[in-house]
Order: structure tokens, then C-alpha cells, then sequence
């Protein structure tokens, strides 16, 4: 039995070898490396899953970090070096459970502060759409159940970072830069229709920053629709899955 079971182990070593192979030689094309990865498919979401849905991070920016990995192990892979490839692609998993460790952390500290910005910035785009004028102080408190001392706060806050900055519209203004990385993690687990609101809120993908006005006539929405997407793309990137 142990026979039967170090052959096909040994078989599967040629096979990956093979395909690893083939990559390299015909330039790194992806349509080679799809089979590659799929053949450690099982190694790279038996790292992975061990934190997904455990930590606060999205379950899929996790998978994607472990397989960024897996593919950085095939790029620096040595076969004179000795090591088998499998081999090497599980030690360089490891530095995927550096990862979750690191940013886990970060997702923890001022998580609900982020969101509290991001909240405050809704209802300010979705009251600015409906009056026609940028809301006082006092409406954005009855619109947010806040107290008026709290939300004069928050926009003090963010005026102050806008001129610091130089930037507008942007949520992560207020983050420092790691926690920004964080909600940037979670262009992973979005919808389409989530995924543009997103590019156009933090300005990715080539896209320009816009406000939610901007947004919802870019992408012909209602205000209130692309409020909701910018809330839901909060959430998940508290975790709310």
C-alpha cells in the first residue's frame, strides 16, 4: 500500500514538473499556468482555509494572497536547486500565514472608525443628491441617528483631512495607510455592479475618483442604489460577508 501510494506521489511530481515545464518554455503564458495551478488547487485552499472565515479578512483576498504565493513559487522555482516543486510551493504558502497574520491585526484596529467614515459619507452624498445643497450638521444627524455633537465631529474631521490630503471622496483618506490596505483587500468578494462602484469611489482600475453623484450618473443608478452598493462594500470589508 505505502508502495502504491509513493508512486503516484512520485508520478504526480513529473506530471507538475512537466507542466511547470511548459510554462517556463513557452514564455510564462497564462493558458499554461491555469493547469499548474489547478493541480495544487488542494494544497493552496488547505492553507488557506485554515484562516478563512476565522479572521476579519475577506475569505476571498485570503484565497488570493495563497495563491499569489503558490505563483511566486512557480516564478523563483529552481530544479537544480534539489527541492521538488511541491516541496517549494509549500514553503512559500508559509508566507501567506505571514500575511493573514499581519493584516489581521491591522483589520482590527479602528474597523469601526472606517466605517463610521464611510456611513457618515453616505448619508452626506445621498442628502446632498436629495436637497440639491450639502446637508447641515443637524440633518445629517437626524438621517445618521447620531447626536449632533458627534456628527459635527466626524465633519470637522474629514474637512481636515481633505486639505491635508489633497484628496476628495475618498473614505481610506482617514485611515493610516495599513487599514487602507484592508478596505482595498476587498475587491475580492464584490459583485460586478459593486466592483465598478468601488473602482470609481477609490479611483482603481484606471477609472477617475467620483463622488456618489458623480457615480450614479456614470453608471446611470439612482443615488440611493449606489448608496446602498458603498455600504455594502463597507460591510464586507468589516467582515459582513
Amino acid at each position: 500500500m505505502q508502495d502504491e501510494f509513493d508512486k503516484e506521489a512520485a508520478a504526480r511530481s513529473v506530471q507538475d514538473l512537466e507542466m511547470w515545464k511548459k510554462w517556463q518554455d513557452n514564455g510564462k503564458n497564462p493558458d499554461d499556468l491555469r493547469p499548474l495551478l489547478t493541480n495544487y488547487r488542494g494544497m493552496i485552499r488547505s492553507q488557506s482555509n485554515r484562516f478563512a472565515g476565522n479572521v476579519e479578512l475577506p475569505p476571498a483576498a485570503i484565497h488570493a494572497e495563497f495563491t499569489r504565493q503558490a505563483v511566486n513559487a512557480f516564478n523563483t522555482y529552481d530544479p537544480s536547486k534539489g527541492a521538488q516543486l511541491g516541496t517549494w510551493v509549500r514553503t512559500n504558502l508559509q508566507k501567506g500565514q505571514r500575511w493573514v497574520a499581519t493584516y489581521q491585526n491591522t483589520a482590527r484596529i479602528g474597523e469601526h472608525r472606517h466605517y463610521k467614515v464611510g456611513e457618515f459619507q453616505n448619508a452626506s452624498a445621498s442628502l446632498n443628491d436629495q436637497l440639491g445643497r450639502e446637508p447641515s450638521h443637524q440633518e445629517l444627524a437626524e438621517q445618521l441617528g447620531w447626536s449632533l455633537k458627534e456628527t459635527t465631529r466626524m465633519g470637522s474631521e474629514i474637512r481636515k483631512s481633505y486639505l491635508e490630503s489633497g484628496f476628495e471622496g475618498d473614505p481610506t483618506t482617514l485611515m493610516p495607510s495599513r487599514e487602507a490596505e484592508v478596505l482595498r483587500m476587498v475587491k475580492y468578494d464584490l459583485s460586478p455592479e459593486e466592483h465598478l462602484v468601488y473602482e470609481y469611489t477609490l479611483g482603481e482600475g484606471g477609472k477617475p475618483q467620483l463622488k456618489p453623484g458623480q457615480i450614479a450618473t456614470k453608471l446611470n443608478m439612482s443615488p440611493a442604489k449606489v448608496t446602498r452598493i458603498r455600504e455594502k462594500i463597507y460591510q464586507k470589508a468589516r467582515g459582513g460577508m
